[in-house]
């Protein structure tokens, strides 16, 4: 028999779109299928697939197992919440009553508080007022006598501060006309002082400006022909170091020209090392590429060859029969199929069986939709 027609999608769990042969009772595919089989290419992409069809049902199931461990857990701790919530509210009315009771007892202690208060502040205008009285009578009594002898005593003290300023006043007048009589004697003897030296040195001084005069002239002389010479043998200087510095120019353009001149040429000889370093490189490249084109296209032809002249052997066409109708039945047929053939060692352990698993949850009655095995809630 031979037949490669599409495996239409029937709504089940999975719907396979591999070419593979399939029973008919029709002569000509009949024919068909004795003349022609599936590669071992078209054999072995159904193999990958029907791996993965049954990874995604593995991972379907593991993730219906999460979400059946997270509902049992958000069901603990709801319930836990509530439980802290009703101990939260009783303890918060416990904190209210006593907040209460405190607040009564401190307004109890105010009130007494505030009568002490009060009767305190009635003593001290008692006493206030007692010591007032006193001091009235105290000033009616003794004032006026009081009063006379104050005024008495402030009357002596202004007089004998009055006496003592005078004392002092007079001491001073005193004291400034001695000061201005010595101060005239003082600048009667200078004057005399001076009269006289005058008188004694009047020729002897005239001769000293002279001299003095002649000295200083001579020396003002020999400083400017000083500062002549300084100046004649400075410009000299100058010219010499200008001469020079020129000089030092002129070398330094010539050096410079040359310089240039040499790097000019290694320049260009540095371009052609890497011109001729460059076509090498891409030669090289070239036959790299060549070669690697060459192995590939090699390679291409083999996988091609090998892919389109290997053909299906009849065990392999019966397994891919057997694992079209399991696809449209059930996930539990596909993978008893995949077992029986080697396909797969064993289907992976469940996260609730694993021993130390956190998605360990109570056995319940109610099956998911998925074990259950029923193709309208196991589409793919």
């Amino acid at each position: 028999m031979e037949l490669v027609a599409s495996q239409p999608s029937t709504g089940g769990f999975f719907s396979s779109s591999v070419h593979i042969p399939t029973e008919s009772g029709d002569a000509s595919i009949a024919k068909r299928e004795s003349a022609e089989q599936p590669s071992q290419g078209i054999f072995l992409r159904w193999m990958v697939e029907m791996q993965n069809k049954l990874i995604v049902w593995w991972e379907k199931q593991a993730n219906d197992e999460r979400l059946k461990y997270k509902e049992q857990e958000d069901a603990k701790y709801r319930e836990r919440a509530e439980q802290l919530h009703a101990k939260v509210r009783k303890e918060f009315e416990h904190a209210k009553q006593e907040h209460e009771l405190v607040k009564e007892k401190n307004l109890a202690l105010a009130a007494d508080h505030s009568e002490r208060r009060e009767e305190v502040k009635k003593q001290l205008e008692e006493k206030k007022e007692e010591w007032r009285q006193h001091g009235h009578e105290i000033a009616t009594k003794w004032g006026v006598e009081q009063t006379k002898r104050n005024h008495q005593a402030l009357d002596e003290k202004h007089l004998e501060h009055a006496q003592a300023g005078q004392l002092v006043r007079n001491e001073s007048q005193q004291t400034m006309h001695q000061i201005d009589v010595n101060r005239a004697d003082i600048l009667d003897t200078k004057r005399s002082i001076v009269h006289g030296v005058k008188k004694e040195t009047g020729g002897t001084a005239q001769a000293a400006h002279t001299y003095i005069w002649g000295q200083k002239k001579q020396a003002a002389n020999e400083i400017k022909s000083n500062e002549k010479e300084w100046k004649d043998m400075s410009a000299a200087e100058r010219a010499a170091y200008e001469k020079h510095a020129a000089d030092n120019h002129k070398q330094i353009d010539a050096t410079k020209v040359k310089i240039e001149k040499v790097r000019q040429g290694q320049i260009e000889k540095n371009r052609e090392v890497v011109s001729t370093e460059r076509e090498l490189k891409q030669k090289h490249q070239e036959k790299i590429l060549a070669k690697q084109v060459t192995a590939e296209m090699a390679k291409r032809t083999a996988r091609d060859v090998i892919f389109s002249s290997r053909f299906a052997s009849p065990e392999q066409v019966k397994m891919m029969r057997d694992g079209i109708k399991a696809i449209t039945s059930s996930p539990e047929k596909l993978e008893e199929l995949a077992i029986k053939h080697g396909v797969i060692k064993s289907s992976p352990p469940k996260q609730t069986d694993m021993p130390g698993s956190p998605y360990r949850v109570a056995k319940s009655s109610s099956r998911s939709p998925l074990r259950s095995g029923s193709p309208s809630n196991a589409t793919s």
